[in-house]
């Protein structure tokens, strides 16, 4: 660990995940995938969990509900369809606003044609499938942040190679395994179903 540059962000996140070295971090694992694609809404997809990828295109309607609770709410359109998206994130009305482009996920009310958010990104998929590895962390350290940590982690373990595989070449072969740097990367940020 004396060869790798930590700033204090990265030293907090070490101490709270009881983390002792890169292997600690890069050995452990998401639990689950959010996976962002653009679905095509439709009552077969009732009351599952889809993407939608748009243009927000109503005014970001925020209300209060009990408790300290907040719903956020606005309209999202792309060129086939619109939907109502509704999410329950007290911070989100910061970084939403009408006309951004964004990507939501979440359970669909075909009857309502409305998306209950669990999760979103601003941007687009530009044609893609996005996955977002999710984690069990604490209550304090959110996924993204982590993700980042974790893809610093592996390229220092790149560039210090300790990522060679441990299986002999014979085996390897033989079973068709992929190799540990990429079996790691895979893990960590899939970039296909396959990965």
């Amino acid at each position: 660990m004396e060869k790798i540059k930590l700033t204090p962000k990265r030293k907090e996140i070490m101490q709270l995940m009881n983390f002792n070295c890169i292997n600690d971090v890069l050995r452990y694992y998401p639990y689950r995938y959010d996976i962002y694609k653009n679905d095509f809404l439709s009552m077969n997809l009732h009351d599952k969990k889809v993407s939608f990828e748009g243009i927000i295109t109503s005014k970001v309607k925020v209300e209060r509900i009990t408790h300290g609770r907040v719903k956020t709410s606005f309209v999202v359109t792309n060129d086939k369809q619109d939907v109502k998206v509704v999410m329950f994130n007290k911070f989100a009305n910061k970084y939403i606003h009408e006309a951004d482009k964004i990507v939501v996920t979440g359970k669909y009310n075909s009857f309502n044609n409305e998306i209950s958010v669990s999760s979103f990104f601003m941007g687009s998929l530009e044609g893609k499938v996005k996955f977002n590895s999710i984690y069990s962390l604490p209550t304090d350290l959110k996924d993204h942040t982590y993700r980042t940590f974790v893809k610093y982690m592996y390229e220092q373990a790149l560039q210090l190679n300790l990522l060679e595989n441990e299986i002999p070449i014979d085996f390897i072969n033989k079973y068709r395994l992929v190799d540990l740097d990429k079996a790691i990367s895979y893990i960590h940020n899939p970039t296909s179903e396959e990965q």
